[in-house]
């Protein structure tokens, strides 16, 4: 064999050698989210699900993670749903869940959640800091990652989101004996138990322009569910803002009716069915546990009088979710 021969073996050897390191390097240094916040078990138990097996598919925030529990959904009204929620979840990354999401199922609705508007999306017009932005384009496939990543992030920072070997190595101190508590979320949904007073909100019908990447994707999310043939119905959860920052949400509820899609702002008329923003608000934009047993069955009255979910190609499911209900009850009567 001629040495030429020889050594391009070796250096392909080589090569793969090389190759093969870094493939599994990357793979240690992804960075894996822990807490009861984890937007990667949320993505990792979702494609466990029994394909077409979805009602409903909540899309959203931490707003939707602490606000909508679809376990006591599917107790109270057999509507089979789930939560797929991330940090900081802006309307380009729900469009790239979706877009992943809808390869395994077909749900009759998409309840998408407009925390969108009150994220200043100061990194790169998708997400309000490189945490977030970093955490989030992990937990997407690659096909929905380069659909943000081309448009949005500089070409010199390309490898970093292709490559968390460039960018997790940063994040190895939260890796020492971390907390698992993703035992503690249930199809998406995590109890928030604490509360913080707040009076009740006064907002106006006044609006403001969208952001521009707001009104893009907006649209894109739009556009997707009626193509797939999905109805779409955007909402709020009960939050405390000011009225300034309120407005945005108005444009988006002219955006809606634009495109002729259901919107509901929840805040508005929260009191009306038994929502105290003094007991039920974790936080100013999150709600606590007895907020979200509000709030799921204000959600789960008005699905089940739209639609009709009695489909058995889902409820042959309905396992599934009846044993995450028990797990539920397991564990909150620990």
């Amino acid at each position: 064999m001629k040495a030429g021969v020889k050594n391009f073996i070796k250096l392909f050897v080589f090569l793969l050698i090389v190759v093969g390191i870094l493939i599994y390097l990357n793979d240690v240094f992804f960075y894996r989210d822990k807490s009861v916040w984890s937007t990667d078990h949320r993505v990792e138990e979702y494609q466990k699900l029994p394909e077409d097996s979805l009602d409903v598919l909540f899309v959203g925030s931490s707003n939707v993670m602490s606000s909508i529990n679809p376990v006591q959904l599917w107790r109270e009204t057999g509507i089979q749903s789930y939560a797929l929620c991330s940090r900081a979840q802006t309307f380009p990354f729900a469009y790239a869940y979706l877009k992943d999401a809808l390869k395994t199922q077909n749900p009759q609705c998409v309840v998408l959640d407009a925390y969108s508007v009150f994220s200043e999306k100061s990194t790169n017009g998708l997400a309000n800091g490189d945490f977030h932005l970093g955490v989030n384009m992990d937990s997407l496939s690659i096909e929905a990652k380069a659909e943000l990543v081309t448009k949005y992030i500089p070409k010199s920072e390309w490898p970093a989101y292709y490559f968390p070997l460039f960018k997790n190595h940063n994040y190895y101190k939260t890796w020492e004996n971390p907390e698992d508590e993703t035992g503690e979320i249930f199809m998406g949904y995590c109890f928030a138990d604490g509360a913080e007073y707040f009076e009740t909100p006064v907002y106006s019908e006044e609006r403001t322009a969208l952001e521009e990447v707001d009104g893009i994707y907006l649209q894109k999310i739009i556009e997707l569910c009626q193509a797939e043939g999905i109805d779409l119905y955007v909402i709020k959860t009960p939050v405390v803002y000011s009225d300034a920052e309120h407005q945005e949400l108005n444009a988006v509820k002219q955006m809606c009716e634009a495109y002729g899609v259901m919107y509901y702002d929840m805040s508005m008329d929260a009191t009306q069915w038994g929502f105290d923003f003094g007991t039920d608000m974790l936080n100013y934009f999150h709600n606590n546990t007895s907020g979200a047993a509000k709030v799921t069955t204000r959600l789960g009255d008005i699905l089940a009088a739209s639609y009709d979910f009695s489909d058995s190609k889902t409820h042959q499911h309905a396992a599934v979710w009846e044993a995450e209900y028990q797990r539920m009850v397991e564990f909150r009567t620990q």
